[in-house]
């Protein structure tokens, strides 16, 4: 998924559209068929950040490096996502 974020940040969609669908097929789901755009495609990202790292921590920091923390859903009354990370005294 770096692979293919690093080539659809710079603009090399065919090569960051094969790393994405190696990700997708993998999983047995079709190859990505939306829209040839920066935006479309780092959304379908994002996406596939959402299932492959599941239950593993690690999407707020995809999430907060994009400017997308308000997107991580809130699954409690009075739950909070942070927008810095705490630092131990």
């Amino acid at each position: 998924m770096i692979y293919a974020e690093a080539k659809i940040q710079t603009n090399q969609f065919p090569d960051g559209m094969v790393a994405l669908n190696r990700v997708r097929t993998s999983s047995n789901v079709a190859p990505y068929a939306g829209a040839i755009t920066q935006t479309a495609l780092i959304n379908e990202v994002a996406a596939q950040r959402r299932y492959s790292l599941f239950y593993e921590g690690h999407r707020w920091v995809g999430m907060s490096r994009w400017g997308r923390l308000g997107e991580l859903p809130k699954d409690r009354q009075g739950d909070d996502v942070w927008d810095k990370m705490g630092v131990p005294e």
